[in-house]
């Protein structure tokens, strides 16, 4: 067997109760993390019964009677357990988490749902150990069925939903799912989501022929590495504004594109599309500042003659607007995305998303970094220094804004093909040229704060200092960073309107 190659085996158990499947699957797991990553870690994994939401160091705790979660009011047969693996020792961190629960009133089904692995422990297995977990939590209760949905990962034209019956979707956990046995019994369009869905269900009849699971894992070869060929690009999102009125008017009446066919403005990669009500544009990746400059300052030139002045509109760049509802009564108006973003002093959980007012809507300015040979840990690097010199000197320069309530957390980010997105900042930082400059200018900072090898464990040991400047606008850790570090603040004569 290849040098990077183990072998992990072990014996799914024949449990009598749930507590003997917790006990059982935290050794299973544990040893996996020894194996597989070298980590001697205490796992605590908790079984917590959302009928109650009540939980102790032995297993589920019932409340009297009275005192039950109103969703066992909903749901009063069914088992609706959300199971949550911790590493205990060192930085702790959240392992994985899933809900798992029963079709109310259903004879021998359960769903799951909401499967979340930590990004630095993917393409190890952890999500196929997961799914013997998720079967043997079923088979204890008595069912013979299990499914779960997945989005198709690109929109469909109405040809194509058409025929979607003959599409074989390579869906973002389809090889997980059918490593274990799952079959995708129906694809289906969601139109209150625009997305293709795929149905799978899992016969557990079958699964009940407990074999030794055997997997041969590959291991991460992954490292920290020199950071070098950096490309900084950006797809911020603007608002338009009637002159003759104020009000605010979605992009749909005015320009086309989307997400998956966004209208070339230029043969360089220059773009627009609509996101919600939204302008998003993206510009080709840069490698000066003065070319990161000038390809947005294309875009929102083009905005401007093409678009906004030709409609009696404005261009308006701020991070949180209200429309008027009978604005926002259209499909396009109502949809929002399903993809997540993750956290990454939270070991890549997804992050929560709260929702905007009725007629809010919130614009992100979010930073592509691309360089070569990326990969998931020299991507955490880049996400923390990125919060250390934007987001930490942010909380001085950009005034306040609604956004922060639903967008911008510390560490938000989303791995790419080329790299990395960091996606905390707001469209602030393009309301200026100078901005523009300042961020780009920030990222290349980063970069040579991460390659310098005695200074880069400083992200980690100011990491709750850095995360509560952020989300909380600590002052006072704020300032303490921004001397410690030299943090450049600009200060600009003109900020950006806010509400």
């Amino acid at each position: 067997m290849s040098n990077n190659i183990v072998e992990f085996k072990f014996n799914r158990p024949s449990p009598y109760s749930l507590k003997d499947i917790r006990i059982d699957y935290t050794q299973i797991i544990q040893e996996w993390l020894l194996k597989v990553h070298n980590i001697k870690n205490e796992l605590e994994i908790e079984f917590l019964d959302l009928n109650t939401s009540v939980y102790d160091n032995e297993f589920c705790k019932i409340k009297e009677s009275n005192e039950r979660n109103a969703l066992y009011h909903i749901m009063p047969y069914s088992t609706n357990l959300q199971v949550t693996g911790r590493l205990l020792t060192g930085e702790s961190k959240q392992l994985f988490q899933f809900l798992i629960y029963g079709q109310n009133n259903c004879c021998g089904a359960m769903t799951v749902s909401k499967t979340s692995v930590n990004q630095k422990f993917l393409r190890t297995k952890l999500a196929q150990i997961l799914q013997y977990m998720k079967e043997d939590i079923a088979m204890n209760k008595s069912m013979y069925m299990l499914t779960c949905t997945d989005i198709y990962h690109a929109k469909l034209n109405a040809d194509q939903i058409d025929t979607m019956k003959d599409l074989k979707p390579y869906l973002p956990n389809t090889k997980v799912l059918l490593n274990t046995g799952w079959e995708v019994s129906k694809l289906f369009f969601n139109r209150n989501s625009l997305n293709v869905v795929a149905l799978y269900t899992k016969d557990l009849d079958i699964a009940k022929n407990k074999l030794p699971v055997i997997m041969k894992i590959r291991l991460s070869e992954e490292k920290l590495v020199k950071i070098e060929n950096v490309t900084i690009g950006t797809d911020p999102e603007l608002f338009l504004r009637s002159k003759d009125t104020g009000a605010y008017v979605p992009s749909f009446y005015v320009i086309q594109g989307d997400k998956n066919n966004p209208t070339p403005i230029s043969e360089n990669g220059h773009n627009i599309q609509c996101d919600n009500v939204m302008v998003e544009y993206g510009v080709p990746p840069s490698k000066t500042a003065e070319e990161y400059v000038k390809n947005n300052q294309f875009v929102l030139d083009y905005l401007k003659e093409k678009v906004a002045d030709p409609n009696n509109l404005e261009l308006v760049i701020k991070p949180y607007v209200n429309f008027d509802e009978n604005d926002l009564l259209g499909e396009k108006a109502t949809e929002f995305g399903c993809m997540p973003d993750f956290n990454v002093w939270k070991g890549g959980k997804p992050n929560t998303v709260g929702r905007p007012e009725k007629t809010g809507r919130s614009a992100g300015g979010h930073i592509h970094v691309g360089y070569d040979n990326h990969n998931f840990i020299t991507n955490d690097y880049i996400v923390k220094a990125l919060d250390l010199f934007i987001g930490v000197p942010l909380v001085k320069m950009e005034p306040n804004n609604k956004r922060k309530e639903m967008y911008g957390k510390a560490g938000s980010y989303r791995p790419q093909p080329w790299g990395v997105e960091y996606r905390s900042p707001s469209n602030f930082i393009v309301s200026s040229p100078e901005l523009m400059k300042w961020a780009f200018n920030q990222v290349l900072k980063a970069v040579a704060f991460i390659n310098d090898e005695n200074k880069r464990s400083d992200l980690n040991r100011f990491a709750y200092e850095i995360q509560s400047s952020i989300d909380n606008k600590d002052l006072r850790n704020t300032n303490s960073l921004i001397e410690r570090f030299e943090l450049e603040v600009l200060v600009e004569k003109k900020l950006v309107e806010t509400v």
